[in-house]
């Protein structure tokens, strides 16, 4: 598709220069351009993000999964909301345990929670006969649980009591951003997510290969993916940079990055396509099924279509008589 490119822009975008729905939240903008990026009838604009650098600052236990919904003898408790940060599985506990005990109707050391490395599951108990559910499963904030990264699926609610105590039904899962996706007006219309099968306005998935603290690095290369959209102009660039749910990635109070968008006007392939497929079909017609359109040159001469017919299938019923003689010849060759 190289060969049909007609025009090719790069803008280099940096996240601090965008117009932000959230000041303090540099991962939601739009930027306008000066110059209005135009093509033509049969073009196509072609979005490539070639590059991006992104901190890694935001954390993996955040606002969108850290909540705890409980009961204690069947009175609903206020949700517990564990401090966002990047938390190792001892460091996570620890922190679950003590919030639980500070907000408990029972004795300040009930609840303790330990974690089994070699089998990667947590084991909560309690050292009162009164039942405590862990509301997994109903609680009002069931979408912003912690309960993943301690291993339970959220299938069930989980109650325990000095007698029954909950080992996770799955394993610890401390990573809950696995990806980062980019996110604009410019993605193409044929774009698709596996949650809702239609369109999305996802442009690009970055894969997290970095450590936190780290930068996160993208870079295209020839065979990844883009984006093809018919639009006949871009006089604005919209932006957001989430996580593989669709949540806005929080870098930090004004933390930006960067990226750099390739936006190339190529020759529409389905266009040139139809014109090649309507060339051939042309070229592949039998001499019956081809119309002869006269024009007015004086160059031309009369042309007899049936006798030009008439000459072909002569032409082709001699050459088939000829080869069926040099086969006879070398039937006869053989018997010597």
């Amino acid at each position: 598709m190289s060969g049909n490119i007609l025009d090719n822009n790069l803008i280099f975008i940096r996240s601090k220069d965008g117009n932000f729905i959230n000041e303090d939240l540099h991962t939601d903008f739009n930027i306008i351009l000066k110059n209005t990026l135009k093509k033509n009838e049969g073009e196509l604009f072609k979005i490539i993000l070639q590059s991006a650098q992104i901190p890694y600052t935001f954390f993996n236990t955040n606002t969108t999964n850290n909540y705890i919904d409980w009961e204690e003898s069947g009175i609903l408790k206020t949700a517990i909301q564990i401090s966002s940060g990047n938390y190792n599985i001892l460091e996570l506990i620890t922190e679950i345990q003590t919030q639980l005990n500070a907000n408990t109707s029972f004795s300040s050391d009930n609840y303790t929670l330990t974690y089994d490395q070699i089998n990667n599951k947590v084991t909560i108990s309690s050292l009162a006969t009164e039942n405590t559910t862990l509301l997994f499963n109903s609680g009002v904030n069931v979408s912003k649980s912690i309960s993943k990264q301690l291993g339970y699926t959220n299938d069930n609610d989980i109650t325990i009591n000095n007698l029954t105590s909950s080992t996770s039904d799955s394993f610890v899962d401390l990573i809950r951003i696995h990806s980062l996706f980019i996110r604009s007006n410019l993605s193409s219309n044929k774009t698709l997510d596996s949650e809702s099968l239609t369109n999305t306005d996802i442009l690009v998935n970055i894969p997290i290969t970095s450590n936190p603290l780290e930068i996160i690095n993208y870079q295209y290369y020839e065979g990844m993916s883009y984006n093809l959209i018919e639009e006949d102009k871009i006089t604005e660039i919209s932006i957001q940079l989430t996580d593989q749910n669709g949540n806005i990635i929080d870098l930090g109070k004004k933390i930006d990055f960067e990226l750099l968008l390739n936006i190339q006007t190529i020759k529409n392939p389905l266009y040139v396509n139809n014109n090649i497929s309507n060339e051939e079909q042309l070229n592949n017609q039998t001499i019956e099924n081809v119309t002869l359109k006269r024009f007015n040159d004086p160059l031309d001469e009369e042309v007899d279509i049936e006798e030009t017919i008439k000459k072909g299938n002569e032409i082709l019923t001699h050459t088939e008589q000829h080869k069926k003689n040099i086969n006879d010849i070398k039937k006869e060759i053989q018997k010597i």
